[in-house]
């Protein structure tokens, strides 16, 4: 599976978890299992993006690059955010950092796949490719470790 289809698989599944979340599977506690789930979810795929992704994209330059840099950001950010949520014991407080939280990480989403053209022109289909099962890999054995 190639590396773009990967993590665009990846933002489908945060996508259903976002919207179990929303739709209130569960109240209280499941939402906070679900919440669990996504903040799982989360760490994973942004560690593999930090760890196989973006230093295989270094080559990139000018407005690509600052897009890829931002997202980076917004990577560190997010996980930063992930760590401090469950410090909130104020449920309306909680429930307005998860609301901000999905709505950032959608536009996170977006703006990450937009680069998924650009990833596609630099990278040959063969190094997606091997990318694609090294993030593979790399989700199994944090699964793995995370059990």
């Amino acid at each position: 599976m190639k590396a773009t289809l990967f993590l665009r698989k990846d933002h489908e599944q945060i996508r259903n978890l976002f919207s179990q979340y929303r739709q209130g599977k569960g109240s209280g506690n499941g939402k906070r299992a679900v919440l669990e789930q996504i903040k799982r979810e989360l760490i994973f795929h942004t560690q593999i993006e930090i760890e196989l992704l973006y230093p295989e994209l270094e080559f990139m330059t000018g407005e690509t690059e600052q897009r890829m840099q931002a997202a980076l950001q917004d990577d560190r950010q997010i996980n930063k955010t992930l760590s401090e949520m469950t410090q909130t014991s104020d449920e309306k407080q909680f429930e307005a950092k998860v609301a901000g939280l999905i709505d950032k990480i959608d536009r996170h989403i977006e703006e990450e796949e937009e680069l998924f053209e650009e990833i596609r022109k630099s990278v040959s289909e063969q190094r997606l490719e091997e990318l694609g099962l090294e993030m593979e890999d790399r989700k199994r054995l944090l699964t793995q470790i995370a059990a």
